[in-house]
């Protein structure tokens, strides 16, 4: 339900503020064509569903699993490198479906008996990641005064050297290093609680102990890596109205 909701809202935003943006008059006009939007979509998509999908298992792991893993590189890179622009992210949005039908269907990556299962994943992750840098790079970046905006207001980590240059660290605001480590640590806790959690369903109750005394150990240790933190000190800001290319360190 959480992927169907995700999805239908998705589109109807894309409506909204990307292919229609002259309807936008007034908020309230907005929210009603928005929910209007999502009714249509939801319509249209549970009629594709009764009309043309036979086998509802290999539909659920397409969709869930093949058209996901095209847009992971999307969403690590908008987050994690300056460099990524909005052609990459088109290039993602609109390649998504036919790239993952090729692979998943005419390729016959989604067919257990002829390959295992990772090998189609791994296909899909691997050229969505070469297709979205490459058109990135072959492409120019988003405006510095833009980039400075977007990191200002979320402060994303990651590679985003030449930006906080012109923006300056915030105080209290950790090191990539120390980022990498507690999303380590908290992957690792999450693991455990989900081992746990099957192994209780399963009956195992040793792996079920270790599992909930992993999770419980590595989040009570996230959480003290979190608050004890020191904060950084801030750095004044340097200012650069030119190309970003010119803001680069020599």
């Amino acid at each position: 339900m959480s992927t169907l909701s995700s999805l239908i809202n998705w589109g109807s935003s894309f409506v909204v503020n990307d292919l229609a943006p002259q309807l936008r008059t007034s908020p309230t006009r907005q929210v009603w064509i928005s929910r209007l939007t999502t009714v249509v979509l939801f319509g249209l998509a549970a009629g594709l569903t009764v009309l043309y999908v036979d086998n509802m298992v290999s539909w659920f792991m397409y969709i869930n699993n093949a058209m996901v893993i095209f847009l992971l590189p999307l969403a690590w890179l908008r987050f994690f490198w300056w460099r990524f622009n909005v052609w990459g992210e088109l290039a993602a949005v609109l390649l998504t479906l036919p790239a993952s039908w090729i692979v998943w269907f005419n390729l016959g990556f989604g067919d257990p008996g002829r390959h295992p299962f990772w090998q189609g994943l791994a296909l899909l992750f691997g050229l969505a990641a070469v297709i979205q840098i490459g058109v990135t790079l072959l492409t120019p970046p988003e405006s510095l005064e833009t980039l400075k905006r977007f990191y200002a207001r979320c402060r994303p980590p990651g590679c985003w050297g030449p930006v906080r240059a012109g923006v300056g660290r915030a105080a209290g605001e950790a090191s990539v290093g120390r980022l990498i480590c507690d999303a380590i640590l908290g992957i690792l806790a999450c693991l455990g609680l989900v081992l746990a959690t099957n192994a209780t369903f399963a009956r195992d109750w040793t792996t079920a102990a270790l599992g909930a005394a992993a999770a419980l150990a590595l989040g009570l240790w996230v959480i003290a890596r979190v608050v004890t933190a020191e904060p950084p000190v801030a750095r004044e800001e340097v200012t650069c109205d030119r190309s970003i290319s010119d803001c680069l360190p020599r």
